[in-house]
């Protein structure tokens, strides 16, 4: 059970995740949550989603309250996003602190995720590695998926704190040149 949490748009990159998801031949129930920003690339993303085959579920949710977001987190698997670059990235750390596994492009500061068990990250010039990712979601037993919410939220704690102060000192840098 995957899902998506944020703004729909291109900097987003939904549609490489929503391509990858085509390939696979198993059962996925993928949810979206987020405003829609970009009304043209929603209409791109939707015409992907209805050729998508049976055994792929897509549901857009829309936008959500913040109070709500831990318990939409706590609701799914995984999070997946294919953003073509991120500051911070509150939802992947909202994931993480919520013990919530996460699979993520690598142009988030979120990196060398499977060294810590906490996730995976894939290359945007790879769609097949996201797709090779997504069978191993699949195929994982339950006592790893265990194993790997625990090191999700152990990865949070250890890297928030390092990582919350360098995207506080490059705002600061920025306002303050």
């Amino acid at each position: 059970d995957l899902f998506f949490i944020g703004r729909i748009a291109k900097m987003k990159n939904l549609i490489f995740t929503l391509e990858a998801l085509k390939v696979c031949s198993f059962k996925i129930k993928f949810t979206i949550y987020g405003p829609i920003d970009d009304f043209s690339y929603w209409q791109k993303c939707k015409k992907i989603i209805n050729d998508l085959p049976k055994n792929i579920i897509v549901v857009y949710k829309g936008s959500v309250v913040n109070s709500d977001i831990e318990n939409i987190i706590k609701k799914h698997n995984f999070f997946i996003s294919s953003t073509f670059g991120e500051n911070f990235g509150h939802s992947i750390a909202e994931s993480l602190a919520n013990s919530t596994p996460v699979v993520i492009s690598d142009k988030t500061p979120w990196q060398s995720l499977h060294k810590f068990n906490a996730g995976w990250n894939f290359s945007l010039n790879n769609k097949k590695q996201l797709v090779e990712l997504l069978i191993k979601l699949n195929e994982m037993k339950q006592c790893e998926y265990k194993t790997t919410q625990n090191s999700s939220l152990n990865y949070y704690i250890d890297k928030h704190e390092d990582l919350y102060k360098k995207h506080i000192i490059t705002y600061y840098k920025l306002f303050n040149v």
